[in-house]
């Protein structure tokens, strides 16, 4: 509505809203974790990984923590393996639609579905190979991945072939014969 209620947020001090999201956040969590059977609170769990790294992404990027000029080069420096800070903007980067498809792979798994489990990590792979999920772009936005270079590509590739990967191991245990599925026991 135009920007009004914006505008009067940041009216509120921010130590009187604090303590308010902050009830509103641990509500959301224990609502998160007591609506779902408790074989699928791992599921939930996992949810949170992305929207970290994205909480993590946008406090980082603000100038004041880290200049712009600082925050690109550790985008693309050079360490034991994958730049840190790609890992963490790729990894929060399309959070909503991860959080979503980690916590269906959990919960597919969980029930022994692992077909299934293979299709949303199949998803997963495909998203991330445009970049709609895990943009290894400081903004986010989307790609091909064959136009990615450097360390962008190195990352946005790792991703998908961790995707891909999972995926097949998924399908390859699902035609594990003489096995059943577990009882399932709430606690």
């Amino acid at each position: 509505m135009l920007g009004f209620l914006s505008n009067l947020i940041e009216l509120i001090p921010l130590a009187a809203l604090a303590p308010v999201l902050v009830f509103l956040a641990l509500n959301i969590t224990v609502q998160a974790f007591s609506a779902v059977p408790l074989r699928h609170a791992p599921a939930v769990a996992i949810c949170f990984f992305p929207s970290i790294a994205r909480l993590v992404t946008i406090e980082l990027s603000d100038p004041k923590f880290i200049t712009p000029a600082r925050f690109a080069q550790l985008l693309t420096e050079p360490g034991h393996g994958l730049p840190a800070l790609a890992v963490i903007v790729a990894l929060g980067n399309g959070f909503i639609i991860t959080a979503t498809i980690w916590a269906a792979f959990v919960v597919e798994m969980t029930e022994h579905r692992l077909r299934t489990a293979a299709a949303y990590l199949m998803a997963g792979a495909v998203l991330c190979f445009f970049g709609i999920i895990h943009s290894v772009r400081a903004d986010g936005s989307a790609y091909a991945l064959w136009r990615l270079q450097g360390s962008a590509r190195l990352v946005a590739t790792q991703f998908c072939a961790g995707y891909v990967v999972l995926a097949g191991a998924m399908l390859l245990l699902s035609l594990r014969r003489g096995t059943r599925p577990a009882a399932h026991h709430d606690v």
